[in-house]
Parts: C-alpha cells; sequence; structure tokens
C-alpha cells in the first residue's frame, strides 16, 4: 500500500515537473541573438539608381559579397540580367534584422 503511494507520489511529482519545464520554456528563443531575420522592404527608384548602388546600400554581412545581392534583387524583381530601373518604380530589396 505505502509502496503504490510512494510510485504514484513519484509519478505525479514527475508529470508536474514536466509539465511545468513545457509551460515554462515554450516559445523561448534559444538562438543566437546574433541572429537576423531576412526580411524585404520596398524601395523607390530614384533618377542614377541602379542595382549596383542599390546592392551597395542594402549590402550587409549575410550576403558573400555585393554581387550575390545584386543577383537576389535581380530574381526578386523579375529583372532583365543587366537591371534597368525606372525612376518613380519601387522594387523588393531583402534586408536582416
Amino acid at each position: 500500500m505505502v509502496s503504490r503511494f510512494l510510485t504514484a507520489l513519484v509519478v505525479l511529482i514527475m508529470v508536474f515537473t514536466f509539465t511545468f519545464c513545457v509551460h515554462i520554456f515554450a516559445g523561448q528563443n534559444f538562438s543566437s541573438s546574433d541572429t537576423k531575420e531576412k526580411m524585404y522592404t520596398s524601395v523607390i527608384v530614384y533618377p542614377g539608381d541602379s542595382i549596383d548602388s542599390l546592392a551597395a546600400e542594402y549590402l550587409s554581412d549575410e550576403y558573400e559579397n555585393k554581387d550575390a545581392l545584386r543577383r537576389e534583387i535581380i530574381s526578386i524583381n523579375h529583372l532583365d540580367y543587366e537591371g534597368s530601373l525606372t525612376a518613380g518604380n519601387h522594387i523588393i530589396v531583402p534586408v536582416y534584422r
């Protein structure tokens, strides 16, 4: 009788502890604080802007080089390889925050 009571008590404590830990740690982000999330922003094209100038402006450490960002901007916006831009249009540029 005492043995069953102790077993039930141990099981109950284990279930309570597990439930408590899951509740406490649910939704916690254990990733590094240096990790940035990739987002996208709309940029207005001004006269004189080029894909190269925008890539230079929005380049971050997440990209190997400016050309990698340039290729992504061209791909996202379905531009020609030359990346011809028209002043007044909006283009989408990836950014990390």
